[in-house]
């Protein structure tokens, strides 16, 4: 398929430039054509570089080669930026990336990917080699609901799904864009689908198992919250409410050091914490709020409260003020 509409491939490099103006034309060029980012080089007048960026609906397709360098994204790049997108970038040649406080070293055809509303550094050797895919947020996470997972993670490029995406993103690359063998729109999918399958595997699998647990623990303790007044409540009966079995809730729990006696305890606390104080429950007894909090056992109730608030129940109605 061609179109007279098709945007022009940019291609752009030094072999022309004068050597003391090569460096500033490059940064120049990165800033205008694909990020804004601070860089540096040790030898500005032996620097040699040459870049190609192809349009790709709502992609964009760059392969940027050369002298060593190092480059950040500060947050003056950040606000002097337009719209937020997200970048995969993929290595030819080994490389080391800094993002949120950790340093990482990518192999050949490791992928990264990148939010540009955050801060990270980059250090590319002599002969460097980098293709970067600039993702619309909107694109990606039809594919990925929650792309913080595994922004600024090394994705294995030399087995698995991310072998395959590390393949596909270099043939974007070399993809002729006034000829396109499909419509954008089902490589942006495809795109989309291998950076997800990518994400099960090694450290991305890790993340998202992370996410996964996280967000079952968030599950178990809002259930726990909604039905602690319950007398003689299970956790076989929170596991009923949330789908799971009684084990996989009480391993969830100890993955965060956590027990569901503990969690119970601290939710009827609470509940019967705010009725000590509130003066809409003055005509109950003591008894009576620490049964509708869910304790059975009155003393048991008094021991509790006077554990986690340092005082029994009638005191802290008396000096609720």
């Amino acid at each position: 398929m061609s179109s007279d509409l098709t945007p022009p491939v940019f291609r752009w490099n030094t072999d022309d430039i004068p050597v003391h103006h090569r460096f500033d034309q490059y940064v120049e060029m990165v800033r205008k054509n694909l990020i804004s980012v601070t860089t540096r080089c040790s030898d500005t007048r032996g620097f040699k570089t040459d870049m190609q960026v192809s349009p790709l609906g709502r992609l964009r397709v760059a392969s940027i080669g050369g002298s060593a360098k190092q480059s950040a994204r500060t947050r003056q790049n950040i606000k002097a930026s337009g719209d937020r997108a997200f970048h995969l970038v993929a290595g030819l040649t080994n490389w080391d990336f800094e993002c949120r406080d950790q340093r990482i070293k990518l192999n050949a055809t490791d992928l990264v990917l990148i939010d540009t509303e955050r801060e990270y550094a980059s250090r590319l050797p002599d002969g460097f080699r980098n293709h970067t895919v600039s993702i619309a947020p909107d694109v990606l996470r039809k594919w990925l609901s929650d792309p913080d997972r595994i922004v600024g993670k090394r994705l294995r490029g030399d087995k698995g799904w991310g072998h395959v995406l590390s393949t596909f993103v270099d043939q974007l690359v070399h993809l002729d864009v006034t000829r396109m063998p499909l419509p954008a729109s089902v490589l942006e999918d495809q795109l989309g689908a291998l950076i997800t399958l990518s994400a099960t595997d090694g450290v991305g699998r890790s993340e998202m198992r992370k996410s996964t647990q996280a967000d079952l623990r968030g599950r178990i303790i809002e259930s726990i919250r909604q039905r602690c007044t319950d007398i003689g409540l299970t956790a076989a009966q929170i596991a009923a409410d949330i789908g799971i079995s009684p084990r996989t809730l009480h391993r969830a729990l100890s993955a965060g050091s956590e027990t569901f006696g503990a969690l119970l305890l601290t939710a009827r606390s609470d509940v019967a914490y705010r009725m000590l104080i509130s003066p809409q429950f003055d005509t109950l007894t003591i008894a009576d709020i620490g049964f509708r909090a869910g304790f059975a056992d009155e003393s048991h109730f008094s021991r509790t409260m006077r554990a986690r608030y340092g005082h029994p129940p009638a005191q802290l109605r008396r000096t609720r003020s």
